[in-house]
C-alpha cells in the first residue's frame, strides 16, 4: 500500500486520514496534542451536556453514510428548534420592517428573474457591498450580517463575496445540505467512534508528535490550522509557507450557562446579533431546545470574539458571568443567576475571508506530493470540509494509483 502521511488530528485531519484508508492507502497520523478532535468535545456535567465548539453538522449524504459506517444514529433536532431569532430592538423571527420587506422582495425578484447574472459576486467585492447593490441597507444590516457572522465571527465589510458566496453561483450539481444533526452523547461520540475506526482501518496514529514535513518522497496532507501550516511545512515549500503566513485568524470563545432558577428562555434554536444592536455577544444557542438528552437543566452556549468582540478572550470568569447577566437581561427583559458556567476560549479558531484571504488563495502552489486541509482553503462548516476531503482522498488515489 501507498503510505500518506496526514498531520493534524483535528477533524479534517480525522476524516481525511478515514477517507485515505478507505480509499487503500496507508495512513500515518500526527497530531501535536495529547489529544485527537481539535475543538470538538464534549462534557457530560450533572446539570447536562456541554460542547467544546460546535454543536451538531448539517446534514448530507456524505454525513449519513459516514455515520453509517461508524454505526452511529444521527440525532435530528426537536420541534423548538424551527424557530430562530435575530435581535433588533427584540427578539424577532423576521426582523425587517414592512416597507423594508417589501422593498427587498421587489429588487431581489427581480434581478432573480429578470437579471439574475448582475446577482454574482464581482472581483474584489465585500459582501456589504455585494449586499447593497444586491439586497438593501436594511437586509445587510439584519439579516445578511449576522446571518455570515454567525458562520464565519468576521466582518462583512472586509470580506470577500466570491469567497463566501461565490460557491452558490457555480454551475454543476451541488451537495444538498439539509437541518443540523447531532449525536445523543453529543459531538465528542463522533471524535471517539471516527477514532476508533481509524484504528481498526490500520491507521496509526501518534500523539504529541511535533511532526515537520521534511521530505515529500511520499505523499503527506496537513490539515492543521492555518496559523500552524507554515512551520509544518516552511522547510519543502518556503513560498507557499511565506503566503499562508499572511492569514488573518479569528478568536472564538464558547460559553456554556447553566442557571439557578428556570429564568425566560430563548425558545428555539438561538438568537444572532447585529452589528449596530449594542451587544458583545455574536449569536446565543440553546441547546436544551435544539437536541433532547442536553439537561436535565436548561442551558445556554454564549459566542463572542470574531471581529466584533476579540478582548472578551481576555475576560476572567467573575467578568464573563457580568457580561453575559446584563446582556441577558437586554435580551430578555428578565434576571437570572448563574448555577454552573463551562468557558472553552478558541484563540484560532477560524479564518477571515476578506479580500486579501481570496488573493492569499489564488496565488497559493504547492509542489508535488503536498496537500492541504482545513477551513480556511474555501469551505467552513464540518459538513463542507467532511466533503471536500472525501474529494481530496480520490484525487489523491488518482494521481498516485
Amino acid at each position: 500500500m501507498k503510505k500518506v502521511t496526514v498531520v493534524g488530528g483535528g477533524f479534517s485531519g480525522l476524516v481525511t486520514a478515514y477517507y485515505l484508508s478507505r480509499e487503500g492507502f496507508a495512513v500515518d497520523l500526527h497530531e501535536a496534542s495529547h489529544r485527537l478532535g481539535g475543538l470538538l468535545g464534549s462534557e457530560r456535567t450533572k446539570n447536562g451536556l456541554v460542547e467544546t465548539a460546535a454543536n451538531g453538522f448539517i446534514n448530507c449524504d456524505d454525513l449519513e453514510d459516514l455515520f453509517k459506517d461508524l454505526g452511529l444514529e444521527p440525532l435530528k433536532p426537536q420541534a423548538h428548534a424551527k424557530k430562530r431569532f435575530i435581535y433588533r430592538d427584540g427578539l424577532k423571527r423576521w426582523p425587517l420592517k414592512f416597507f423594508e420587506s417589501l422593498g427587498l422582495a421587489t429588487k431581489f425578484l427581480f434581478k432573480l428573474f429578470l437579471a439574475k447574472k448582475s446577482l454574482r459576486p464581482t472581483n474584489q467585492e465585500t459582501i456589504f457591498n455585494w449586499g447593497l447593490r444586491n439586497l438593501s441597507p436594511s437586509a445587510t444590516d439584519y439579516l445578511l450580517g449576522p446571518g455570515l457572522q454567525g458562520i464565519y465571527a468576521g466582518d462583512i465589510r472586509r470580506m470577500s463575496a466570491e469567497l463566501v458566496l461565490g460557491p452558490l453561483f457555480q454551475g454543476g450539481k451541488k451537495k444538498k445540505y439539509r437541518g443540523t444533526v447531532s449525536l445523543a452523547n453529543g459531538m465528542g461520540d463522533f471524535v471517539m467512534s471516527l477514532v476508533q475506526k481509524l484504528s481498526t482501518q490500520g491507521v496509526k496514529i501518534h500523539l504529541n508528535s511535533k511532526y515537520k514535513v521534511e521530505s515529500l518522497s511520499e505523499p503527506h496532507v496537513v490539515a492543521v490550522s492555518a496559523s500552524a501550516v507554515p512551520s509544518v511545512i516552511e522547510k519543502v515549500a518556503p513560498q507557499a509557507a511565506a503566503e499562508l503566513q499572511k492569514i488573518e485568524v479569528l478568536p472564538v470563545l464558547s460559553v456554556t450557562v447553566f442557571y439557578k432558577e428556570a429564568p425566560k428562555k430563548i425558545e428555539g434554536f438561538g438568537a444572532l446579533f447585529p452589528a449596530d444592536q449594542g451587544f458583545k455577544v455574536l449569536g446565543v444557542l440553546s441547546p436544551t431546545y435544539i437536541f433532547a438528552n442536553r439537561g436535565p437543566e436548561y442551558s445556554e452556549t454564549w459566542i463572542f470574539g470574531g471581529t466584533h468582540s476579540p478582548e472578551m478572550l481576555l475576560k476572567s470568569e467573575s467578568e464573563l458571568r457580568e457580561i453575559i447577566l446584563a446582556e441577558r437581561a437586554k435580551i430578555l427583559g428578565s434576571s437570572a443567576e448563574i448555577k454552573d458556567i463551562h468557558i472553552y476560549p478558541w484563540p484560532k479558531a477560524l479564518p477571515h475571508y476578506t479580500l486579501a484571504h481570496q488573493e492569499i488563495l489564488k496565488n497559493l502552489h504547492l509542489p508535488q506530493n503536498l496537500y492541504l486541509a482545513g477551513n480556511y482553503l474555501g469551505v467552513i462548516g464540518l459538513s463542507k470540509i467532511l466533503s471536500r476531503s472525501k474529494e481530496l482522498a480520490s484525487q489523491m488515489k488518482r494521481t498516485h494509483s
